[in-house]
């Protein structure tokens, strides 16, 4: 989807704080909460068209603006910051920033830009005011946390400046706050976990992995959150589904019974499976639908193949962030930038899993899984998907003019164009996947994503890639191989990748391009490498 272009007199106060890369694992079970900067709501009218009440006026604006700078300082070694747009009810995108223009959440749904929002209110009477910050989730738009603090009309950036410190240090530190959130969130709703975006968090074991047809085995189901925690009260669905817009596959090849479980106190469920006549093959895929603790709607997922087909149980999940600046790009002050000629970021986050079912397997397996049949290949390998869900982000901020400005009292006069591209995976566009293990050795990794806003499109995003290659001997890069020895697994050897690898690359302060790429990649194999 290509989103509409705004053409404002703006301020790129947080298009250069944004997407930035340095964000650590400091949250509940290691994730990194995804924080939205909006801006205050000003809810004071104009003072006047010229002088002294005029910058006191537009100064009223800068209180949140220097509030989220001073909690982008004190908080990214935790917090992922990112940039909000306005959404119309025709689904267009617009970024929209200015002096004096202020883009807020609305009342709905905001988990587009982030897992929870920053925002504010200023108000005035006479000339006293009060500068309050809220912290809330995105979905639920509880409030996490809270600041007001109180201040004297003032056209003085520095006393401005004040203010806003001192609210941004009632709020700091985010991460602390959102951690005790969700975790209250979890102890007074049974449906909520810590954990989401499809993660194969049930665990499907059945008392027999080989069924003939019409055969029939007992199963359980184990549901534990991402930090151990026993999920008790979860409903268990086994048909297919469409969750947030992605489609999450149901049980083939056969019939659960009964329809629907529910966990028990230590988060466990039976169930019976059993195999539709003239089946050889059958899978058992599980999911159930949860709420994050910012009131966001996800599901977890699981799957189990029943069979005696060989076969590779492919689970991916990956994330890159990105920033590109070119021109002049050195940050001297809070209210003082050199202005760079163009700023773009780019955000990913893709999860599949599936089933690979090759042929003419010997010692070695060369794997390569097309979105659709590839004309002149050879290969009759299968793949079936459990999940395929993903997403990317592109900002693209092209300056007017470079130089240096103050902010102080008067404001910004640069014209940029702001450029928003949005995609997201579909079941009727798998993503090309590559791999290679050779003396059971996992040798190499590679994926094309498929987007259709991104196919065959190079403007959807340009300079930063479609996909990734991957070589056992790349740096920051982690390969492993190992037996599975337990006697009751299906599965024979298991691969694993795990990277988590910062970008950065730069000449001087004319061009500067840093990101973060992080991949969990694991590869179960029912084949033990011999012949």
């Amino acid at each position: 989807m290509k989103i509409q272009l705004a053409f404002v007199t703006t301020v790129f106060f947080f298009l250069f704080l944004v997407y930035q890369s340095n964000a650590q694992e400091c949250g509940n079970c290691k994730l990194t909460p995804r924080v939205a900067n909006y801006d205050c709501d000003v809810q004071v009218p104009k003072l006047a068209d010229t002088g002294e009440a005029l910058l006191q006026w537009r100064q009223l604006y800068w209180l949140g603006k220097h509030a989220n700078a001073f909690l982008y300082q004190s908080n990214r070694g935790c917090i992922q910051f990112t940039q909000p747009v306005l959404v119309d009810e025709k689904g267009n995108e617009t970024l929209v920033v200015g002096e004096t223009h202020t883009m807020l959440p609305g009342s709905g749904d905001a988990s587009q830009s982030g897992d929870y929002v920053l925002t504010g209110s200023v108000k005035l009477s006479g000339t006293k005011g009060v500068l309050h910050l809220e912290l809330q989730s995105a979905c639920s738009r509880k409030i996490v946390s809270a600041a007001s603090v109180p201040f004297n009309l003032s056209s003085e950036s520095s006393y401005m400046q004040e203010i806003a410190q001192q609210a941004a240090s009632q709020l700091s530190p985010l991460i602390e706050k959102i951690k005790q959130f969700e975790l209250k969130e979890r102890q007074e709703n049974k449906q909520v976990a810590l954990t989401g975006f499809f993660s194969e968090e049930i665990k499907v074991t059945p008392q027999k992995g080989k069924l003939k047809p019409g055969e029939e085995t007992e199963f359980t189901i184990e549901i534990k959150d991402c930090d151990g925690q026993p999920l008790k009260e979860m409903q268990i669905e086994f048909t297919k589904a469409t969750i947030a817009g992605f489609n999450i596959e149901g049980t083939t090849g056969g019939i659960v019974t009964p329809s629907k479980l529910m966990t028990d106190a230590a988060g466990r469920a039976k169930g019976k499976f059993k195999m539709g006549t003239g089946n050889l093959n059958a899978m058992i895929s599980a999911h159930s639908l949860v709420k994050k603790p910012n009131g966001c709607s996800d599901a977890f997922v699981g799957s189990v193949e029943i069979g005696t087909t060989p076969h590779l149980k492919v689970n991916l999940d990956y994330a890159l962030y990105g920033t590109t600046k070119m021109g002049l790009v050195s940050q001297t002050q809070v209210d003082t930038f050199q202005v760079g000629v163009e700023n773009s970021s780019f955000i990913r986050n893709h999860r599949a899993i599936l089933y690979y079912y090759p042929v003419n397997v010997s010692q070695d397996i060369n794997a390569n899984i097309f979105p659709t049949s590839m004309r002149g290949m050879p290969d009759n390998s299968k793949s079936a998907y459990v999940l395929d869900a993903g997403f990317y982000n592109f900002i693209n901020k092209l300056s007017g003019n470079a130089g240096l400005d103050k902010v102080s009292n008067s404001g910004f006069k640069e014209k940029d164009t702001s450029l928003v591209f949005a995609g997201r995976a579909r079941s009727s566009s798998r993503p090309e996947i590559h791999f290679n293990i050779i003396k059971n050795k996992l040798a190499n990794f590679s994926i094309e994503f498929n987007y259709p806003e991104e196919k065959d499109n190079e403007e959807a995003h340009p300079g930063y890639p479609t996909g990734f290659i991957i070589e056992s001997d790349d740096p920051g890069t982690k390969f492993t191989s190992r037996k599975i020895t337990d006697p009751n697994s299906r599965y024979k050897m298991e691969y694993k990748v795990i990277i988590s690898r910062k970008i950065d690359n730069s000449n001087g302060e004319v061009y500067k391009t840093d990101g973060l790429e992080e991949l969990v990649l694991t590869i179960l194999s029912t084949y033990d490498g011999s012949k």
